[in-house]
């Protein structure tokens, strides 16, 4: 028999569980709660949102490499250790001014179709009533790069994920929202933006400028490649196709 382990409405694993002379014998296989490195460059991403030696991780690379997966792994990690006191999560939306009030129902609502991937995520780790407890009590924040600004986040887990569609403007913003005790992760594909042609990407223009600085002592890039990507073998022959157009 398979059961799933649930502790205060964390994912931490499962297990296998048999009967032997009327008493039952549970044995944990696997730990979904820790993310597990494939390349050598995952790994390192891994290593850089887990540790305190630099609060401002940004990962680039292709659709598949794991960016997203591995920071709210370590986002939610902290949380349960309660390393920190929320988790926040913004991502560009529909236009680069991020204008919503166009489109209609509540902000939870709008923000849904660009959040869902993120939240899809979030349910390894945790049970769909506490994803909603979190919500409701501020542990767990969603909101677009627009209600970021003029805040400060101290003792939370930052993830700015798809930031290759900010605008140099709200990458500054974003990154400055930066408070004590906190880590932020910035996460895209510096080759997919959806920004309009006459718009310079905010983290293309972020990662020259880290490699243009001569030292950097509280931002790590990680930049990944096709060599990282975990999905089905065929993504990486459509990206290379792509490539080539």
């Amino acid at each position: 028999m398979l059961l799933v382990l649930w502790v205060e409405g964390v994912i931490v694993g499962f297990c296998n569980s048999c009967i032997h002379f009327g008493k039952i014998y549970f044995t944990v296989f696997i730990n979904i709660h820790m993310a597990i490195p494939r390349t050598l460059a995952q790994n390192a991403y891994l290593k850089a949102l887990r540790n305190n030696i630099k609060p401002i991780v940004v990962a680039t690379g292709p659709a598949g490499c794991g960016k997203t997966l591995m920071a709210c792994n370590a986002a939610a990690e902290r949380l349960h250790a309660q390393k920190v006191e929320r988790v926040v999560i913004t991502r560009p939306t529909v236009t680069v001014d991020e204008d919503l009030g166009y489109l209609p129902g509540k902000l939870e609502e709008k923000m849904d179709p660009y959040m869902r991937p993120i939240m899809d995520i979030m349910g390894n780790y945790f049970t769909r009533a506490r994803i909603q407890q979190m919500m409701k009590n501020g542990t767990l924040e969603i909101a677009p790069l627009a209600f970021m600004r003029g805040r400060t986040f101290d003792n939370s887990f930052i993830i700015g994920d798809e930031m290759q569609n900010a605008t140099q403007s709200q990458m500054k913003m974003i990154l400055t929202r930066l408070g004590a005790d906190s880590k932020m992760a910035i996460t895209g594909d510096i080759y997919q933006t959806d920004l309009p042609p006459e718009s310079t990407s905010g983290l293309l223009d972020l990662v020259t400028s880290i490699h243009n600085a001569p030292r950097l002592d509280y931002i790590q890039h990680v930049a990944m490649n096709d060599e990282d990507i975990q999905r089905h073998e065929a993504v990486k022959e459509v990206l290379k196709l792509y490539d080539d157009v």
